[in-house]
């Protein structure tokens, strides 16, 4: 059954993960990056006959869970600690959504994509205008990304908040931004960044800016910087179009993962 990780166990489970790290790239990077002491992270592990099977971890209100494919992982266990935390999204490879949906379907949606290792870039006339934001900027980005459904759905604007702010306190992190007018359209982030692995996220331009080119002027310029600076740079794509889009520029697909995404006030 599954148990709390303890500080001898912390080894042996980064080199469980990291053999496989395409589809555990959130655990392997905050287990690798913090250990046991960030106060918004929690772990557990399942082993059997000496040897890990399955690593679970909780950070902030939601759970990123890894077993290799086939193994026979505590599906019982995983399910107590999600009814007992109540998380607002769980993420997984999409094997083990597969086998915990039947007993997910009431409370919370699901979605199926893929996770693309990206090592192409693009000019764009006006890349000068990104820049790097600061702390200063969190409560901003935060009001942004809460105005697309699908961060609205995932997060609150204190959830968003809390998360980019340790992100940049820790060098967990960093978002390029676009200003107009004093205020932030357009953003990408690195939403992990530990040893020499990175996850492009938060991607988004203001309504009113789309189809300026804007959301693909600060995703290209993460993709530079953080290939210049020698990170496996991966994004994870629940859009067909957009896959196609990464894989014509010369981008590969390494890994299929599936989400779950609680539904709010019940719905």
């Amino acid at each position: 059954m599954l148990r709390a990780v303890e500080e001898r166990d912390l080894q042996g489970i980064l080199t469980f993960l990291k053999e496989d790290v395409e589809n555990c790239i959130y655990l392997y990077t905050d287990v690798f990056m913090y250990g046991l002491d960030n106060p918004n992270m929690k772990l557990w592990m399942y082993e059997e006959d000496d040897r890990i099977v399955e690593v679970v971890m909780k950070y902030h209100d939601s759970f990123q869970l890894y077993a290799r494919k086939d193994a026979e992982w505590d599906v019982e266990g995983t399910l107590a600690l999600i009814r007992e935390y109540d998380v607002t999204m769980i993420n997984a490879r999409s094997e083990m959504i597969d086998r915990l949906r039947p007993y997910m379907e009431e409370g919370y949606d699901h979605m199926y994509g893929v996770i693309i290792r990206l090592t192409a870039t693009t000019d764009f006339e006006g890349q000068e205008d990104v820049e790097i934001a600061t702390l200063d900027d969190v409560e901003d980005i935060a009001e942004l990304l809460a105005e697309d459904p699908f961060y609205a759905d995932s997060y609150t604007k204190e959830e968003l908040v809390s998360q980019f702010t340790e992100r940049i306190e820790t060098g967990m992190g960093r978002s390029a931004i676009i200003r107009r007018d004093g205020k932030i359209v357009a953003h990408c982030a690195s939403f992990t960044e530990a040893d020499g692995i990175a996850v492009n996220a938060g991607v988004i331009a203001k309504k009113e800016y789309r189809g300026q080119k804007y959301g693909l002027m600060v995703e290209n310029y993460m993709n530079k910087i953080m290939n210049e600076a020698g990170f496996k740079w991966f994004t994870f794509i629940l859009e067909e179009k957009r896959v196609q889009k990464f894989e014509e520029l010369g981008n590969k697909v390494v890994a299929r993962y599936g989400k779950f995404i609680k539904r709010r006030n019940g719905q």
